[in-house]
């Protein structure tokens, strides 16, 4: 077998797509490295055609893309936030038309949202 060249890669996150076998192999390849050499040798042996299974595979390796799914996690976080933003100024309005005090308790049950959201828009906006 030639040696495998490490690839200039961009992302951080990576998949191997093995199976059960491949991947106890994999381990043991690894554990190999730093333990008695003869007692892995008759494995290594028997699973040749695995080992070379998995020597393509890593020589083969793709790059998951998590862009877009991490994009659209931010986003989706930033629409809610800007909603429950909304909630607290409009409840801190009507609190004040009311001549009400603006309290976390009170600005919850105004906005219809949760105690500790109220709490976390109201330090927010102080």
């Amino acid at each position: 077998m030639e040696k495998i060249e490490k690839k200039e890669l961009e992302k951080s996150y990576f998949r191997l797509d093995m199976d059960k076998f491949e991947y106890e192999l994999l381990v043991d390849m690894l554990n190999y490295i730093g333990s008695d050499k003869r007692r892995l040798q008759l494995e290594i042996e028997e699973a040749v055609s695995f080992r070379d299974s998995l020597y393509q595979k890593v020589i083969d390796i793709k790059q998951i893309d998590i862009g877009k799914k991490s994009i659209a996690t931010d986003k989706a976080h930033e629409v809610k936030r800007d909603k429950s933003l909304k909630k607290v100024r409009l409840a801190i309005e009507e609190l004040g038309l009311l001549k009400r005090t603006i309290t976390a308790y009170s600005v919850s049950k105004q906005a219809n949202i949760s105690f500790v959201t109220a709490q976390k828009y109201l330090k927010l906006l102080e």
